[in-house]
């Protein structure tokens, strides 16, 4: 891979929904990764720089009074957090806080006879994608500064306590944030600017109405990772937790509770605030029953290995160019799939 997978996934902003941790834009057709959109459907608001000071506070306090998980990798990623102006950008005095929307991408996996699919969360997909990531930079600029030239630098706060203390969204009940339109199936970035833009941070940690007497996440949580005693949620016990990064996978863990390639879609796939948005699907490629059967056994063919690299290609580096970590979270995924037994 390009990068260590954890600087990669530390972009994701992830812990960020674990934690308590504008106006909108002409949508525009859908800005899948791979491509360099004129125009990109998205959302944002502004905020003073001085918020990030509060914003470390109360991880702080929560992660103080041991309401974050002390697994190590939620606590890395609260390392990872940054809270004052990049060196890069040492006279920053704003924060943009951006939403762009995501489609559910598949596979089809062909195995004993049957054709498989898999899903994968489409947030995936643009972090590390330039194609995608410098027109974004560069329409943010146009609308919230109002010169596409103007310098953004990339931020990584706690995006998702960001996106909803500046009014761009709210937390369910799960700690995802959902966006107007987009619902949780939605990409928050950050950008500090040099220019003095409107302070948006006005609403205070808000969760969805819809949530109110609704306990769809609660109960599709397969490792109870979601609390009903309080709304930062056990990072330590999210699947996602483990299955984005190549250390084993926690025994504690039933093989059924993988629902996704990478990553977990129960809390949010069966969510009423993402009603209809669920069924917008990519569908990206189809592994042969010759190449299920060869990334399995991870066997070492070259010609097999070369062809799967291929056809999971338009999923990332993270996903193409490594077999093993693959060839784990298909077994994973197969094991939740009806009809079949484990595969671990």
């Amino acid at each position: 891979m390009a990068r260590n997978r954890r600087d990669f996934l530390k972009g994701l902003g992830w812990i960020g929904g674990a934690l308590l941790c504008g106006p909108k834009c002409v949508a525009g057709h859908d800005a899948s990764a791979g491509t360099a959109p004129d125009l990109i459907d998205f959302q944002y608001r502004t905020v003073a720089l001085e918020h990030l000071a509060e914003m470390k506070s109360a991880l702080e306090r929560l992660n103080g009074e041991r309401r974050i998980s002390q697994q190590k990798t939620v606590q890395g990623y609260l390392k990872d957090l940054e809270y004052q102006a990049p060196k890069e950008m040492p006279d920053a005095r704003s924060l943009i806080v951006v939403s762009t929307p995501w489609r559910l991408r598949s596979v089809g996996i062909r195995w004993k006879g049957a054709l498989h699919t898999l899903l994968i969360p489409g947030g995936y997909f643009y972090y590390e994608n330039q194609a995608f990531r410098e027109p974004l930079r560069s329409q943010v600029a146009r609308r919230a500064v109002g010169d596409s030239a103007a310098k953004l630098v990339f931020a990584n706060p706690p995006l998702k306590t960001l996106a909803v203390r500046s009014g761009l969204a709210q937390y369910g009940k799960n700690n995802i944030s959902y966006v107007d339109g987009y619902g949780s199936f939605n990409v928050l970035w950050a950008f500090y600017s040099e220019a003095v833009l409107p302070d948006q941070w006005t609403r205070p940690y808000r969760t969805m109405r819809i949530c109110e007497g609704c306990a769809v996440c609660l109960r599709g949580c397969p490792t109870k990772a979601i609390r009903e005693s309080d709304f930062v949620i056990d990072g330590g016990r999210c699947i996602t937790t483990y299955n984005e990064m190549k250390d084993p996978i926690p025994e504690w863990i039933d093989a059924k509770a993988h629902n996704a390639l990478i990553g977990c879609l129960d809390c949010q796939y069966q969510c009423p605030a993402n009603r209809g948005l669920n069924q917008n699907w990519e569908h990206i490629s189809d592994l042969s029953e010759a190449e299920t059967a060869a990334l399995l056994n991870e066997r070492q063919d070259p010609k097999l290995e070369a062809s799967i690299s291929e056809k999971f290609q338009g999923l990332g580096d993270w996903c193409s160019k490594d077999m093993k970590y693959l060839s784990r979270n298909v077994r994973l995924a197969l094991a939740n799939s009806p009809g079949l037994v484990a595969l671990q």
